[in-house]
């Protein structure tokens, strides 16, 4: 809910197509995705990419307009059919396109990430994808706007995952992952980077020197976590704090009485905790742990 409040907040500019209120709406569509098994999850990724480029396309070219400006909190009372329609197929980041993409990061983040044979495995089969994509683009195919949508989605995802690969396979390298290190640590403060970064797009800040420009972003940003892990001393950037501590305080007040009856509430000795089907603890007088089965 934050992520699309901030996301929201920083759609009056119109200096940047803002991805936040998109990332809000995926997030909250992949809870139900969590349990799903990979190959469920490949599946799934494959439909919403044949299915997504016809309907983006067939919505563009009827009727329905596409959105000129970010959502906004005005937005949410002038127009809530035109944001929906905007946030899931004709925006700047249509949902069901990129839902496809969360549900390929779920599947890879199942993998051992520290093993060295699959990055290796990632940064080929993402330059396969990718290559793929190109090649399906030179064939004499009728290029219709549908398909060169699903290339370039397919495209897109194949570098993704070769980006991915290659990076886990250079912070295998010590001496680079000792380098790297500014750079491999913001990635514990995407939102505050990313928000930052739309702020100073909205200045105006050196705008008729772009590279000059993209180089002082990326500088400044380093620059920046750096000197707030060394004097807040915390791990996380200040609007992920924020994030992560409003969701800590919801997780509480929604789990709150199932853990008043936790084991805090049992911690008298002698006392048993009963879980149906499952094993109970009881703690003795001399303070070791006695496991019983307990049959219901």
């Amino acid at each position: 809910m934050l992520v699309a409040v901030i996301g929201l907040g920083l759609g009056f500019t119109g200096r940047a197509d803002i991805v936040l209120p998109c990332f809000a709406v995926l997030f909250l569509l992949s809870i139900p995705l969590l349990g799903l098994r990979p190959w469920m999850l490949t599946r799934i990724a494959a439909v919403l990419l044949l299915v997504a480029a016809p309907m983006i396309t067939a919505t563009i070219a009827g009727a329905v307009p596409r959105p000129v400006d970010n959502p906004t909190f005005a937005t949410l009372v002038t127009d809530p059919d035109g944001l929906v329609i905007g946030l899931f197929l004709t925006g700047f980041y249509p949902v069901i396109a990129y839902l496809a993409y969360i549900c390929a990061g779920l599947v890879i983040g199942r993998l051992d990430l520290l093993s060295v044979q699959v990055a290796y495995r990632l940064l080929l089969a993402g330059l396969a994808t990718a290559a793929a994509g190109m090649l399906w683009s030179m064939l004499p195919l009728p290029h219709r706007q549908s398909w060169m949508v699903l290339i370039h989605d397919v495209h897109a995802l194949g570098a993704a995952i070769a980006v991915l690969g290659a990076s886990l396979l250079v912070v295998h390298v010590p001496v680079l992952a000792r380098l790297l290190w500014p750079v491999r640590t913001a990635g514990a403060m995407p939102l505050t980077l990313y928000s930052a970064h739309v702020l100073v797009l909205v200045a105006g800040v050196l705008e008729h020197e772009p590279v000059v420009l993209f180089l002082s972003l990326i500088a400044g940003g380093l620059l920046f976590e750096v000197l707030w892990r060394a004097l807040a001393r915390q791990q996380q950037g200040p609007l992920e704090w924020l994030v992560g501590a409003a969701s800590r305080r919801v997780r509480r007040a929604v789990l709150g009485s199932r853990g008043a009856e936790g084991p805090a509430s049992h911690a008298g000795h002698g006392e048993l905790r009963r879980t149906p089907g499952r094993q109970r603890c009881r703690r003795s007088a001399d303070g070791r742990m006695h496991a019983q089965r307990h049959v219901p």
